[in-house]
C-alpha cells in the first residue's frame, strides 16, 4: 500500500461526504511535504466539485494536522486561497468523518456558524501503529496523540 500517513482518514472523510449526498470533485489530493525545510506538513484538499459551484471560486475543504479543517476557495488551477476560520472548536484537528460531512451540509445550506463546538473527535486506537505512522512518529512529523487517532482509519495488518 503506497500512501501517506493521513490518506486513510481523508478517504474516510470523502466517503462520509458522498454518503451524505454531496459530490467531491476530481481535484482531491493529499500532500506530505516540508513547508520550510524543517517542518513536515500533512495536508489535504477536498474539492467539493459541482455542489460547491464550478470553476474559480468553487468551495473546498482544506486540512492540516496543525489547524484541522478549514473552508477554502478553489482557484481552479490546483490551488486554494482565502481560507476561512477553522470549522471545529477546542483544537479538534481530527474530527470523525461524519462530523466533517455535517459541516459540509451546514455550509451548503447557508448555515455557516463556526467553529462548531463539541465535535466528536476520533477516538485513539489501542492497537499497534501501522509502519508508516510509526515512521512519521519517529521522525517527529506527527504527535503520538495524532498518530494513534490516525491509526483508527488504517486497515488492520
Amino acid at each position: 500500500m503506497n500512501c501517506l500517513p493521513h490518506d486513510p482518514y481523508i478517504d474516510a472523510v470523502i466517503r462520509a461526504i458522498r454518503e451524505a449526498g454531496y459530490n467531491t470533485g476530481p481535484d482531491c489530493s493529499t500532500e506530505y511535504d516540508t513547508d520550510d525545510g524543517a517542518v513536515m506538513w500533512m495536508e489535504a484538499f477536498v474539492d467539493l466539485g459541482e455542489d460547491g459551484q464550478d470553476g474559480p471560486g468553487r468551495v473546498a475543504l482544506g486540512w492540516r494536522q496543525t489547524t484541522g479543517w478549514l473552508g477554502v476557495y478553489y482557484d481552479g488551477r490546483g490551488r486554494y486561497d482565502e481560507e476561512s476560520s477553522g470549522f471545529f472548536a477546542d483544537d479538534c484537528v481530527l474530527p470523525a468523518p461524519a462530523a466533517v460531512a455535517a459541516v459540509v451540509r451546514q455550509w451548503f445550506n447557508g448555515s455557516t456558524v463556526w467553529p462548531v463546538p463539541g465535535a466528536d473527535d476520533t477516538t485513539p486506537s489501542d492497537g499497534p501503529l501501522p509502519a508508516l505512522l510509526a515512521e512519521a512518529l519517529e521522525a517527529g512529523d506527527v504527535t503520538a496523540d495524532l498518530a494513534v487517532r490516525l491509526a483508527v482509519y488504517w486497515p488492520a495488518a
